[in-house]
């Protein structure tokens, strides 16, 4: 008998065996959630929950996680201020201890489970592009699908100023921001004033007229 049939000591079986009898059971079960929707949304939602609030603490036998992405960079982000406030208020209502949330989902109304599914897909969402991210993958190609399915408009939370964005250019970026944004119309004396003044000047400029840096645009 090799090491894979070494005795189980707690059902006095071979391992081999114990996994064998376990795979049947994990069928059954997959097939009898499948049956029932109301049960299966529940799992679903305790597994994406456990991740999203409870961290390490607790386990579910459904392999679905929500794994966040750090909004760090999202710096006096309205959106982002919006995301934490809703953790915390969820936070308030679940129970204290993952090993009681499980029931917590089951005693739950559907409307009830589908806003904090909801909520818990929303913190795994990531559509970062970091530097060794094609444009193209498609990770960012979903991202804006989702974009449009959710006639998401950054203009609602995005206004480009000289902080969060022009300041971060070079000169050259600019301007050549301000002539796409004022269709070419680039005043002379702009290309004499210093960076930070620049960055000033197109703030003020770009204000109110619904401009937004290429990665921030919906599709064409």
């Amino acid at each position: 008998m090799g090491a894979d049939d070494a005795a189980n000591p707690a059902a006095g079986l071979p391992h081999s065996l114990t996994e064998s009898l376990t795979a049947h059971r994990t069928a059954a079960l997959a097939i009898t959630l499948s049956e029932q929707p109301k049960v299966a949304l529940a799992a679903v939602v305790h597994a994406l929950a456990l991740s999203a609030f409870y961290g390490s603490s607790g386990e579910s036998c459904l392999k679905v996680f929500s794994t966040g992405v750090s909004l760090k960079l999202a710096e006096g982000s309205q959106a982002r201020e919006l995301l934490e406030s809703a953790v915390e208020a969820w936070r308030e209502d679940l129970p204290d201890s993952s090993d009681e949330l499980f029931a917590w989902c089951l005693g739950q109304d559907a409307e009830i489970l589908v806003d904090l599914l909801a909520l818990c897909a929303a913190l795994s969402v990531n559509a970062v592009q970091a530097k060794v991210d094609r444009p193209d993958c498609d990770r960012l190609v979903h991202a804006q699908a989702l974009g449009e399915a959710l006639s998401l408009d950054m203009a609602t939370w995005f206004t480009p100023n000289a902080s969060n964005f022009f300041g971060r250019l070079t000169k050259t970026g600019i301007v050549e921001a301000l002539s796409e944004a004022r269709d070419g119309a680039v005043a002379p004396s702009w290309l004499k004033a210093k960076k930070s003044d620049l960055a000033s000047i197109a703030e003020r400029e770009v204000a109110n007229t619904g401009w937004l840096p290429a990665p921030l645009r919906r599709a064409a």
